[in-house]
């Protein structure tokens, strides 16, 4: 009677063992019940596939139960907060975590305890090295533009000191600076390289913790075209700001004339002091980056238009300024093409730099009399000089602001 007791006890063990009556955990007697897998943890952060502290990664863990929902219990063993996650069916749950800071290498165990929706639990295991020096990247806050002054805030959330460059993706403009530079900030200057055309622009900015962090945005904008009115003569700065001891380039351009244009004479570009000509920086028709001194090489600008094949030119050393005696100063230009015919001239004559010397807000304009007649234009089959109708100079890259 005793041993048939032994052996009901023993069966109904077994039936209790097959129907899953009781709470089996992983390397119990029924390894392919309630069993969960935990895998390897994958870095995420800046100096992934490297796990460190104060950085980023992801752990997760595979079940092939079929008695869902699942929930995850996640212990890290100290390397961050510890949390829990949910699963509807058999498959893959992840968690993504931010290990602490730790101060030398060390290893930690991470361990995941399942529970199956009908109660029953299994808990895997992963053992992972973790090292010290890791950053969080920083996050650029804002990038705007005004005026032609982008500008960039940044933060670092272990308060690196960042460092910040902008590169330009696309458009027809020239960067300046980085200026006014702090840990968290920058700004740079946008000018367009041809006023007269305006056009679109896309720049991005990079801010650098200098631990391997970073963070980039884009930004777009546009500059219009500067429109030349007809019969008037403009000084145009290609940028509105500028550091001392800097130069600027000035534009010397024309809307169409009333009448036929041939060539320049005496035209008398006048700026507060503090502002001079910066030696060899003369340039007939668009500004190419080629100095013209004695000659132009390429004829090109309003003309190229008129076909003009060389140019009579003053040394270069003969382009000084005049002290007015007002606290301004005139430089005078002149050019004279050899060849070509008359026309009614449009776009740009000459561009040179401006060196400023100290700090201040300069003002672009002209002189029309001196002792004798300044800026005008001569048209050679009739012998006359003719003037512009308005060399007032009022428009919005007539000032530079020097910091």
């Amino acid at each position: 009677m005793k041993q048939m007791g032994l052996i009901l006890a023993v069966l109904l063990l077994a039936l209790a063992s097959l129907c899953g009556c009781e709470t089996l955990n992983k390397g119990t007697v029924n390894p392919h019940r309630t069993q969960v897998t935990i895998h390897a943890p994958v870095a995420t952060g800046i100096n992934a596939p490297g796990l460190f502290g104060n950085e980023t990664a992801s752990f997760s863990a595979t079940t092939t139960d079929p008695n869902g929902p699942f929930t995850f219990d996640w212990n890290f063993g100290g390397a961050a907060t510890n949390t829990t996650s949910t699963l509807a069916q058999a498959g893959t749950s992840s968690v993504n975590v931010t290990f602490v800071s730790i101060s030398s290498p060390n290893q930690f165990t991470a361990t995941v305890t399942m529970t199956t929706g009908d109660g029953r639990q299994a808990s895997d295991s992963v053992t992972f090295s973790l090292g010290p020096g890791g950053s969080e990247a920083p996050s650029i806050d804002s990038l705007t533009v005004n005026e032609g002054v982008v500008t960039v805030s940044a933060s670092d959330p272990d308060g690196d000191s960042l460092t910040f460059q902008a590169f330009l993706d696309s458009g027809n403009i020239d960067i300046e600076g980085p200026f006014n530079e702090t840990s968290t900030s920058a700004q740079w200057r946008l000018s367009p390289r041809d006023v007269l055309t305006g056009g679109n622009w896309t720049i991005t900015v990079i801010a650098d913790d200098g631990n391997g962090g970073t963070d980039s945005d884009s930004l777009s904008g546009g500059f219009d075209a500067f429109p030349l009115a007809n019969d008037t003569l403009y000084a145009i700065a290609t940028s509105s700001s500028t550091s001392t001891g800097s130069t600027v380039r000035i534009a010397v351009a024309t809307g169409d004339t009333a009448n036929n244009f041939q060539y320049l004479n005496g035209c008398g570009v006048v700026c507060e002091n503090g502002a001079s000509y910066a030696p060899t920086t003369f340039d007939v028709g668009n500004p190419d980056g080629t100095p013209d001194v004695g000659s132009a090489n390429p004829i090109d600008g309003v003309w190229a238009d008129m076909g003009a094949t060389s140019f009579l030119l003053a040394p270069d050393n003969f382009i000084t300024g005049t002290d007015l005696g007002n606290g301004s100063s005139r430089t005078d230009f002149n050019v004279t093409p050899l060849g070509g015919s008359d026309i009614t001239a449009n776009g740009i004559l000459f561009s040179f730099e401006y060196t400023f010397t100290s700090e201040g807000t300069y003002h672009l304009g002209f002189e029309a009399v001196n002792i004798v007649s300044r800026t005008y234009y001569t048209d050679a089959s009739q012998s006359e000089d003719f003037f512009w109708s308005d060399i007032s100079n009022d428009h919005q890259y007539n000032v530079i602001v020097v910091e």
